[in-house]
């Protein structure tokens, strides 16, 4: 690999675009030295936007997780979403004042005393800011209101509840973006009396850490989910490419040839994956997706090309390697399940371990909190033809997590499904990214792939699209 440096010289105003990806050009000057950088060649541009020196930094994983009982009290969307405002418009503060209140797991009771509170504070908090005042005034004012609401909230809730709210109040008074970008959020650390709110200023994002100011300290840990790797240490450098990839991928290419024919199914394909994200690959049939998932998963090789996982060059591992590799790094879940017909859906679960060379007590062990974490808990015993659709997916899925895996890939998971078990399986999807695993679905419908927080697009065996969603 040869680096060279450059600078960002201009970018033309005049849009680009291509499959509804609009894309400006970028014009640059780079360092030449020796003449080694020649017309015709292709190369990788990493373009830093912004540069923080020694930021405090942490998994974007983190300010997205908050405990079960916020899940549970927000179901239509991620934990930590503020709670739904049904009584009326949206009122000075009402965001931020959300967001704390989002995150207190209310019952239904509670939901009704604060429904309540929030009429009263709307009305409030509209006058507060009215015309005629000045910003810091009606700040102020708005501040005050927020404050005696809260103080309301705070005679209906537990113990518990009162503590939490104690750590998160200064999150209803956040006015948005200080002078250098920073907003509030939240992370958890765990505890032994549970997990413990940290009230941070986010700023910086690169789609995998995220640039914070608060009362952490390097090295400590903070909680991603529930799952078997729950946790990952805060971590100090730049928030910008400092976090290695994953997975990065380099002008991966592969050819079949069928007769005389020779087909390119991918073609100089390159991009990055970070652990922790949640990814969707889309595209028609031939697009070349299958092929990459088969390539990410060391079910194929690559005719050339760069794969590298954590570091190491997938393309380079023998077959012993490969087999190694796909056991205890890679979670795999196919649209027709590919369950053994004659093995109980807790045996099928064991498969995996059976292979990795686990004690026969531990693999059944962690084959039924498997089975009862998707929620098949009264089914261990069940063959697959005692089984529905969703719930055989539900055993391939708590298959998949069997050795722990960096890297869950789904290819066409709810295929084979009626569309209301498709989304609770798209859902389990988004339980398990949410606590902290990698997961990657390929799929030809875009309704699976609006679930995923990222999506590529392919077409051609290229890369046509590639989005934050």
């Amino acid at each position: 690999d040869q680096v060279f440096d450059g600078v960002v010289t201009q970018v033309r105003k005049q849009p680009v675009i291509e499959q509804n990806v609009v894309a400006y050009t970028v014009m640059a000057e780079a360092q030449n030295t020796g003449g080694r950088l020649m017309p015709g060649m292709t190369a990788n541009a990493d373009i830093v936007i912004q540069r923080r020196d020694g930021a405090l930094k942490v998994p974007v994983a983190a300010l997205r997780w908050a405990p079960p009982a916020e899940v549970q009290a927000a179901p239509r969307g991620p934990p930590g979403t503020p709670i739904r405002n049904d009584s009326g418009p949206a009122y000075p503060g009402s965001v931020a004042v959300q967001k704390v209140v989002g995150q207190l797991g209310l019952d239904p009771k509670q939901k009704m005393d604060w429904s309540d509170i929030q009429a009263d504070l709307r009305v409030q908090a509209t006058a507060a800011a009215g015309t005629g005042r000045d910003k810091e005034t009606s700040r102020k004012a708005v501040a005050a209101a927020v404050e005696r609401s809260l103080a309301r909230l705070d005679a209906a809730l537990t113990p518990a509840q009162k503590a939490r709210l104690k750590i998160l109040r200064p999150l209803a008074f956040d006015v948005g973006p200080d002078a250098g970008g920073f907003v509030a959020g939240v992370v958890y650390r765990e505890t032994p009396e549970g997990p413990q709110p940290v009230v941070l200023r986010v700023g910086t994002s690169d789609g995998s850490m995220t640039e914070v100011k608060g009362p952490l300290k390097p090295g400590e840990s903070l909680i991603l989910g529930g799952g078997p790797k729950p946790k990952m240490r805060v971590g100090v450098g730049l928030p910008h490419m400092s976090e290695p990839a994953m997975i990065q991928i380099e002008d991966l290419t592969k050819t079949y040839v069928m007769g005389e024919e020779t087909v390119t199914a991918l073609d100089g394909v390159s991009l990055s994956i970070f652990r922790g994200e949640s990814i969707a690959i889309i595209g028609p049939s031939g697009s070349g997706k299958s092929t990459l998932m088969n390539i990410l998963g060391g079910l194929d090789r690559p005719t050339r090309g760069r794969y590298r996982f954590e570091g190491d060059e997938v393309a380079h591992f023998s077959d012993d390697q490969l087999a190694d590799f796909r056991n205890r790094r890679i979670g795999f879940v196919f649209q027709s399940f590919q369950l053994l017909p004659r093995l109980s859906a807790l045996q099928n679960v064991e498969l995996p371990m059976v292979y990795s060379g686990a004690a026969p007590r531990a693999r059944r062990e962690r084959a039924a909190e498997l089975l009862e974490r998707v929620g098949l808990g009264s089914r261990m015993g069940h063959r697959p033809n005692q089984l529905s659709g969703g719930q055989q997916q539900r055993v391939a899925i708590a298959r998949s997590l069997a050795n722990q895996p960096d890297l869950l890939l789904a290819d066409e998971p709810t295929g084979a499904l009626d569309s209301a078990t498709g989304i609770e399986v798209l859902a389990l999807f988004q339980k398990l990214n949410l606590e902290g695993l990698t997961v990657v679905i390929v799929t030809h419908d875009r309704g699976v792939a609006d679930a995923a927080r990222r999506r590529i697009a392919f077409r051609d065996g290229r890369v046509t699209e590639d989005v934050q969603t």
